[in-house]
């Protein structure tokens, strides 16, 4: 006698979703339960998004090391095509948009919210350089990108936004760029 099985549905495959401009090109791939990107220059994947609790110094599911993204979608702007994407981390709600940056050649603006009821444990979105077989490692480390300070007031919404292109990330005034110090010596 044999056991009756019930047949399992695979979950639904998620195809990227890629928005080019010019020499730069970002790449979203379905990772576990969100959204993750990469950054591409003339085809090669140079940036990576650091997703979850994995960064350093441990972070948590409810302030992960970049915003969470569970919905992904292309949108025509009057100024040309755009990424939207919203998720949820803990109480946060996260929304960005990515598109070319204005007068700039081969770069990418994203501005990024978070609307928070409560004051964050870490806000911001964190990149690591990825290697390549030619290198023996990347050039520098992890580079996180942070809007400023989350004031008492609750609920507030924070803001940061940044520039990508072919030399590297751009935080916009009033956002901040930090690359620690190379500590793999």
């Amino acid at each position: 006698m044999t056991t009756p099985t019930t047949p399992t549905t695979p979950a639904p495959q998620r195809q990227p979703v890629c928005l080019t401009v010019g020499r730069l090109e970002v790449r979203f791939d379905w990772r576990d339960d969100r959204w993750g990107h990469r950054f591409f220059i003339d085809g090669r994947a140079v940036w990576e998004s650091v997703e979850g609790a994995s960064a350093a110094p441990p972070l948590s599911d409810r302030w992960p090391a970049s915003p969470v993204f569970t919905e992904i979608m292309m949108t025509e702007t009057a100024a040309g095509p755009a990424l939207l994407a919203v998720g949820r981390a803990g109480r946060s709600h996260f929304s960005a948009s990515l598109t070319a940056a204005a007068n700039t050649a081969d770069t990418l603006l994203a501005e990024i919210a978070c609307r928070l009821q409560e004051a964050p444990d870490w806000l911001g979105s964190s990149y690591r350089p990825l290697c390549h077989e030619a290198d023996e490692r990347p050039a520098g480390g992890q580079l996180s990108i942070q809007p400023p300070p989350a004031g008492s007031n609750l609920p507030a919404t924070s803001n940061w936004s940044y520039r990508v292109g072919v030399s590297g990330f751009t935080a916009v005034s009033p956002a901040s760029c930090e690359q620690p110090a190379d500590q793999s010596d």
